[in-house]
């Protein structure tokens, strides 16, 4: 199917409701009762994200536990292009960009395109969890939305 992908109720009140369409009605509220923790195979990167984004996502309504496996699959792309990146900057010039087959013809480096898919991947789950300054631009917070979030100053208000 061809257009835009739907967008979750809760981004489309952060945003102000630009266009004044009508919200879906009887849509699912999840509300946890306590911040989500995160998922025990995450390794230290991947953790490091979690607790430094899902305070704030949790304060916006934004992350539920129904959305704990894509936040945990963002937080995992970012460990894995971290540590992409760190092995690539222990290379050095080119050797860090092109590797060499058995048959002596060069191609580009797996590590690059583990940290290129990682990336993707980053951005991907990131746009669905309103992560991209794009979509944090677009954010708004509702009034009387519960304490104030440290992120406050990082959203664009309309």
């Amino acid at each position: 199917m061809v257009g835009r992908k739907p967008k979750a109720t809760i981004l489309k009140i952060l945003e102000g409701n630009p266009g004044k369409q009508k919200l879906p009605q009887g849509e699912p509220v999840v509300v946890p009762a306590e911040m989500i923790e995160p998922p025990s195979f995450l390794d230290t990167y991947a953790i490091e994200e979690w607790d430094r984004l899902a305070p704030g996502l949790y304060e916006l309504g934004i992350l539920t536990p129904l959305d704990r496996s894509v936040f945990a699959a963002y937080c995992d792309s970012v460990s894995e292009w971290r540590h992409a990146r760190e092995l690539l900057a222990e290379e050095s010039g080119i050797d860090a960009f092109v590797s060499s087959k058995a048959s002596g013809n060069q191609c580009k480096s797996v590590l690059l395109d583990i940290a290129t898919s990682a990336a993707k991947n980053m951005l991907r789950y990131g746009v669905e969890l309103g992560l991209t300054p794009s979509a944090r631009s677009r954010l708004v917070i509702a009034p009387g939305r519960g304490k104030k979030s440290r992120f406050e100053g990082l959203i664009g208000k309309k």
